[in-house]
């Protein structure tokens, strides 16, 4: 069985654990140049990750339907030891700046943890945040405070052209 670039970075991470502070591993992650890497499925999609040292990481899909382009978020890991830095609101600047470049108009995922949903939150803005039932597609009126609170099983979606008018 191959490994995946989790399962190696993980192992190295482990290994480095007795070697490394914490404090080194923020110094090493906030001086880091990201990897960005863009994949093609076909014309009208697109993966890419974003990836900063110790398994923090970014990742999802662009695709494109009547020239309409939206991006969906299905990985978005900061690494334990790392958490409450500001290191998953970085990643989501760098994940805009990278896909409001390709013409993206709409992010969306499915977030269950509160750190993820704050991280969000604190970059797009609370208001800017809207629900659906991740099963049916039907729209969530539920308040920010009460979603952090509580994730539920709900996608949530931002349209990034209300919020980066020109």
């Amino acid at each position: 069985m191959a490994e995946t670039f989790n399962q190696k970075s993980s192992e190295v991470l482990k290994s480095k654990d007795k070697e490394i502070t914490t404090k080194q591993m923020i110094k090493n992650v906030e001086t880091a140049a990201p990897i960005i890497d863009w994949q093609a499925y076909s014309e009208k999609q697109f993966s890419l990750e974003i990836r900063l040292p110790y398994d923090c990481f970014i990742a999802g899909t662009l695709t494109e339907t009547n020239n309409k382009h939206s991006f969906y978020i299905e990985m978005f890991i900061v690494n334990e030891k790392l958490r409450g830095r500001g290191i998953g609101s970085n990643l989501i600047k760098l994940l805009i700046n990278e896909i409001t470049k390709r013409g993206v108009t709409t992010l969306s995922g499915h977030f269950t943890s509160e750190g993820a949903i704050k991280a969000l939150a604190k970059i797009i803005g609370e208001d800017n945040l809207h629900y659906s039932d991740r099963y049916t597609g039907k729209e969530l009126i539920t308040p920010y405070t009460e979603y952090e609170a509580n994730p539920v099983d709900a996608i949530v979606t931002v349209d990034l052209k209300e919020i980066f008018k020109e």
